[in-house]
């Protein structure tokens, strides 16, 4: 009858839903009508909300209602479900009980729906029940009997009442008789009836067929589905009937999954639930991330308030993610194991081409990291990454990941036991809250009186607990909860009410803690009235078990975690079969069944605790050894990493290290196994750990090992593996120092002095890399001058240069590959030092050595990091003015490394980096924009996440030069964070602030960010990059006592300290202004100094505009001969440049370039005294710098006067 759009109100509004009449005849519109007028007036959750009806002579009717983004009730409920079964019973229920509480206002009004169907009942995201099409709702009173005017039978066939079918009248029940047909095909993914239409109405009026699919359905519900299918209507439930007995069945289904020991019903927390409830409910659609924490000591219902409101959440359709951590477990990321293996769990039940959908960009990467992840995207490529890039790439895509699903339904996370968490789990989730899935629920629950120091420390400075939305104390129950809660214990255990004494006295001797309650009713004739606190009440229950039973308790409880249920057994001969049933009933341990068998844990940290708190140091330590070797033993048939992790904490808690050698040896081997898995994993912190225990049991045969003597490839890789992987700045130097004393292999050592060089780099400690690369070289026969002249470092270059320019003629393929040890170190030694070099300004230095390397790639071949010789060499050649040898080079270079396969990361990390300096020289700043994207994406394919996060820095200045509107750069920025969420560079970091302070200021005068720090950067080339930008911006707000200050701290030879980067030119642009204003009030001496100063920065200006694209840098140019022409005393000759530098620039989009001309246009018209021009001029400005963004840039030019 009518079509529906969506709509969005011209005021700007949120959008609607909008309902139009498709055929104007009478009946349709007075049913269109009526179909408003009949719930316009009505506010439930469940209905469709409708707004307003419009009927204007000459168009066509409509009315608006609001827009519902949502699935049809059968596809939510079943999501996911196979065929032949049932959905689970908690989401269905709860769906259900939704639609009898919309379908029962209708009804309360008098009215009925008459066409109820799965498409008419949509679910939303947050799983609300709305229903809406009522265009053949009507009031009972209604004459028509479920027909047209016309005499056509209203509704949907497979969905009518068998009266409403055959054209009798239709009242409430017929409603009810939809919601039956829905309800059969809820539970067996089919209709009860099927056919054409006469065949639906002639089956209607027969019995319901035996339907094996409904037999598996538990008796209640399958008989309230037959007596919502009844043919007579009077034999139907009504409405207020459905919502009696859906509830009785959801609390039916609560008591049949509750935890065993626990009570069906929360007691005593139902404010703490009320509060979880209403914060879920309105925080849909934030566009970050919730975080709630839920604390309270040892045994007060954390973990059953989280149990209780989980199952509101599965009710509503959200995906729950459930952790938990364990003391005494050691996997890699233990905060978040078991979150993962239930997001495994949920994407195996998908759909494939849902699955896909979800793919991440690195999927192999995520999989490497999180093994259990691995069959979901099969790939053939596993991208070769260092533990650091390894862990930066997987918490990258795991946020990628999750953000993608909370698109698709409302994610919650739930972690109990969050004291026990590790750093890297920390970390993770740190980063996820960084680039945050909007849709992300984060529920932790902990303990404040527990917890490691140095994790409570981590914790106590980490966004996990700093930014909390619900912050949740659970404090110990009111004396009626416990009196309560001891109640309904006593008849759920025991079957049986307690007299009124005997509960007083056990609420009274627990102290409202719940567990406590538990216990003691679980052993009301076992107890003495002296146990007056938790833990002596255990140790008395202890010491009442039976002999198999406690000693199958202890080994559980030093398990630290779940233990196959076949092992513990084993483990303990001395424990019947039943011994775990037993231990179960009495509540002293759980057990699941899962696929890989029966696995026992526990039941509550406090009964761990003091069952092993009762062990004697001899009889822990026995227990420790035998739960290693079971737990190795299946390491070994399984190579399952988790039991190899769990085996050697047993191994390491047992007592104090092995006196045999061999012993000692054998888990020295495991250890670092289980390092390298770890780190392999991107658990930093958990492989330092086995490296660090590696050490310690490998310790007999270390100086042996140092000689190149036994068990030298052991000691060396449990060495270097510590040292990669440790975080301590003091640590790693101990150990890099240790492995450079060594006597090493040749390969061994050039894989540890790079590798120590690199690092130091990264890490910016320049200082360190020149004094221990000097070292090194000199130890190789190169020694490094420590001083240079300019025209010794200039001959080395050009030689250098020259040398590789001869290379023009000759593929790059064709270079050897350096097979000499010795040589090859050397030379993979160099780019870190000069590098490093560069930073600290000693250029002189950095060219003497860049001409080295180069002259050797020449001569000897290629190696790993060649790649870093031949780009600085070509942007060498660029800056001294030779651009067609220096752009022919690095053509050569990028076409070497599209062909290669074999190609170092360190070389393609280069290439991506230099590649961004080379393209601004050929191509405009937009299209260079739009090369950044495509090329962080190629970085983050291989993993080259220390170049990405260059990318981000870098990408993100480049915006400015590319016009970009302000608005837009900080969300394209976070962007590229969200992936490149490496350890970057402390100066990526540095520089990205900066760029976000930069954008504020000139947006809104103001910024959160803090302003950049000169002193600050490590780093050359961001120390310039970033002074240039201040410059620049002191410039542009005519501010020049403080430009002033920022231009002397620049290099004099800022293009090489620049690296030949295209903020040459914006520096050079904006220091010409700057001059051009001092030299006005100028002595003669300082003004001549500062023309020859300008003319300098013409010069760079000219080199770029001739030999590269003029488009972008002729404008800054021009400017900069305007300056001069005024300067000169040509005013009419300076208007006329500023006004071809304004014209230039804003066909280039370049907005800040084209207002700047436009600003000097005006002082230069004022100077002049063409008042009109100066006007004009300003205005042009200021249109410039609004279309550009910077709302407080324009604003400021009005507030300051024109300079003359």
């Amino acid at each position: 009858m009518g079509e529906v759009y969506a709509a969005r109100p011209s005021d700007g509004g949120p959008c609607v839903a909008l309902k139009t009449l498709a055929r104007a005849s009478a009946s349709h519109l007075y049913r269109f009508k009526r179909e408003f007028r009949a719930l316009c007036d009505v506010h439930h959750p469940n209905l469709i909300e409708l707004l307003e009806l419009y009927i204007v002579d000459g168009e066509r009717p409509f009315f608006t209602m609001e827009l519902i983004a949502g699935e049809p009730f059968v596809h939510w409920v079943r999501r996911g479900t196979p065929t032949g079964e049932h959905p689970p019973l908690e989401r269905l229920l709860e769906a259900f009980r939704q639609l009898a509480a919309g379908l029962g206002v209708l009804h309360a009004r008098n009215c009925i729906h008459r066409d109820l169907k799965p498409s008419n009942i949509l679910v939303t995201r947050q799983g609300r029940v709305v229903l809406l099409d009522f265009g053949l709702v009507s009031e009972l009173e209604d004459p028509d009997q479920g027909m047209t005017h016309s005499g056509n039978i209203l509704g949907t066939p497979a969905y009518m009442a068998p009266e409403q079918a055959r054209g009798g009248r239709a009242d409430a029940a017929a409603d009810l008789y939809a919601v039956g047909v829905i309800l059969f095909e809820c539970l067996t993914g089919h209709r009860p009836h099927v056919g054409n239409f006469l065949e639906l109405l002639a089956r209607k009026h027969e019995p319901l067929l035996p339907c094996p699919e409904l037999d598996r359905v538990p008796e209640p519900l399958r008989d309230l589905c037959v007596e919502l299918l009844a043919r007579e209507p009077d034999e139907r439930p009504d409405v207020e009937e459905l919502s009696v007995r859906l509830d009785g069945l959801a609390s039916e289904e609560r008591r049949r999954v509750h935890v065993p020991g626990s009570p069906a019903e929360l007691v005593g927390r139902a404010r703490e639930l009320a509060q979880l409830r209403a914060l879920f409910n309105t925080t849909q659609g934030r566009a970050r991330p919730v975080v709630v924490h839920v604390r309270g000591p040892s045994g007060q219902g954390k973990s059953e308030l989280l149990r209780h409101f989980r199952g509101w959440l599965r009710g509503r359709g959200s995906l729950v993610l459930q952790g938990r951590c364990r003391e005494h477990e050691a996997i890699p990321y233990k905060g978040v194991d078991e979150v993962i293996d239930g997001l495994s769990v949920y994407l195996h039940k998908l759909l494939p081409q849902e699955r896909e959908a979800l793919r991440p960009r690195g999927a192999s990467t995520l999989a490497q990291a999180f093994p259990v992840l691995e069959d979901m995207w099969p790939s053939a490529q596993h991208p070769e990454l260092s533990a650091r890039e390894l862990r930066a790439e997987s918490r990258a895509e795991l946020s990628a990941l999750l953000a993608k699903l909370t698109h698709e339904t409302d994610l919650v996370i739930q972690i109990d036991d969050f004291q026990w968490t590790d750093i890297d789990s920390i970390e993770l989730l740190e980063a996820v809250l960084r680039s945050p899935p909007a849709g992300l629920t984060l529920i932790l629950a902990l303990r404040s009186d527990a917890g490691q120091p140095t994790i409570r420390e981590r914790l106590e400075g980490s966004e996990l607990l700093g930014r909390t939305d619900l912050d949740i104390e659970l404090r110990p129950l009111s004396t009626s909860s416990a009196q309560r809660l001891t109640r309904l214990l006593a008849q759920q255990q025991h079957g049986r009410e307690l007299d009124a004494l005997t509960t007083e006295r056990i609420a009274l001797r627990s102290a409202g803690n719940p567990f406590f309650i538990i216990q003691l009713v679980q052993a009301l004739s076992n107890v003495s009235a002296a146990d007056s606190d938790l833990d002596a009440f255990i140790r008395t229950r202890l010491d009442l078990l039976p002999e198999g039973q406690r000693a199958l308790l202890e080994l559980i409880a030093l398990a630290g975690g779940p233990l196959a249920g076949a092992l513990a057994l084993e483990l303990c001969p001395e424990a019947s079969t039943g011994a775990a049933s037993q231990l179960q009933d009495s509540a002293l341990i759980v057990r699941n069944e899962g696929r890989q068998g029966v696995w026992l844990e526990t039941a509550h940290d406090r009964v761990r605790e003091v069952t092993i708190a009762a062990l004697s140091p001899e009889r822990r330590a026995v227990l420790h050894h035998a739960l290693g070797e079971g737990l190795l033993a299946r390491h070994e048939r399984t190579r399952d990493d988790g039991l190899l992790f769990r085996a050697l904490d047993q191994f390491h808690a047992s007592a104090a290290a092995p006196s045999c050698l061999e012993e000692r040896l054998r888990l020295a081997r495991y250890s670092c196994l289980a390092g390298e898995r770890a780190m392999a994993q991107s658990s930093h912190a958990l492989a330092e750990t086995y490296f660090a225990r590696a050490q310690a049991l490998a310790a007999p045969f270390m100086d042996d090992a140092r000689c190149g003597g036994e068990h030298y490839a052991l000691c060396l890789a449990i060495t270097f593996g510590w040292a990669r992987v440790t975080d301590d700045p003091c640590v790693e130097d101990r150990l890099y120092d240790d492995l450079l004393a060594w006597t090493l292999t040749p390969a061994d050592y050039e894989n540890v002095a790079v590798e120590r060089l690199f690092r130091l780099f990264f890490n910016s400690r320049n200082e360190q890399v020149v004094a221990l690369g000097g070292a090194e070289l000199q130890r190789l026969g190169l020694r490094l001058p420590e001083h240079v002249s300019s025209l010794a470092a200039l001959w080395r270059f050009v030689r250098g240069a020259r040398a590789l320019s001869r290379l023009r003629d000759r593929p790059l393929v064709e270079l050897q590959i350096v097979a000499e040890p010795r040589q090859r170190t050397l030379m993979s030694m160099l780019p870190p030092i000069y590098l490093s070099l560069a930073n600290l300004r000693q250029g002189k230095r950095a060219r003497w050595l860049i001409g080295r390397h180069a002259r050797m790639i020449a001569r000897r071949g290629r190696h790993e990091g060649f790649s870093f010789g031949i780009g600085l060499t070509s942007i060498g050649l660029a800056i001294v003015g030779r651009a067609s040898a220096s752009q022919e080079l690095w053509a050569q270079m990028c076409e070497f490394a599209e062909g290669e396969d074999t190609l170092s990361m360190r070389d393609r990390a280069a290439i991506n980096i230099f590649s961004l300096f080379f393209e601004p020289r050929d191509r405009s700043f937009k299209d260079c924009l739009r090369q950044v994207q495509p090329r962080f994406d190629r970085c983050c394919d291989l993993g080259l996440h220390g170049t990405a996060a260059q990318f981000v820095s870098i990408g993100s200045m480049l915006h400015f030069e590319a016009g970009t509107p302000l608005d837009e750069v900080p969300p394209r920025i976070r962007e590229l964070e969200t992936r490149a969420r490496l350890e970057p560079h402390p100066d990526n970091e540095r520089a990205v602030r900066g760029t976000h302070w930069l954008i504020d200021r000139l947006r809104t005068g103001s910024s959160d960010a803090p302003a950049p720090e000169l002193d600050a950067f490590a780093s050359a080339f961001f120390h310039d990059t970033i002074a240039t930008r201040l410059v620049w911006l002191h410039v542009l707000y005519r501010d020049y006592a403080a430009a002033w200050p920022v231009a002397q701290a620049m290099s004099r030879d800022y293009e090489r300290s620049l690296y030949g980067y295209w903020a040459t030119t914006v520096f050079a642009t904006a220091a010409s202004v700057l001059l051009a204003e001092r030299a006005r009030s100028s002595s003669r001496q300082t003004r001549r100094r500062d023309l020859r100063a300008l003319h300098r920065h013409r010069a760079v200006l000219e080199r770029w505009t001739r030999f590269y694209r003029a488009e972008s840098y002729a404008p800054m140019l021009t400017l900069v001969d305007a300056e001069l022409a005024s300067l000169g005393g040509r005013p009419g000759d300076a208007l006329d440049l500023y006004m071809r530098a304004s014209e230039g620039a804003s066909e280039q989009q370049l907005q800040w370039l084209a207002g700047l001309a436009s600003q000097r246009l005006a002082t230069q018209a004022q100077r002049a005294g063409h008042k009109l021009f100066v006007d004009t001029a300003l205005e042009q400005c200021l249109a410039h710098y609004r279309a550009w963004g910077a709302q407080d840039l324009a604003a400021a030019q009005l507030r300051a006067p024109l300079s003359c």
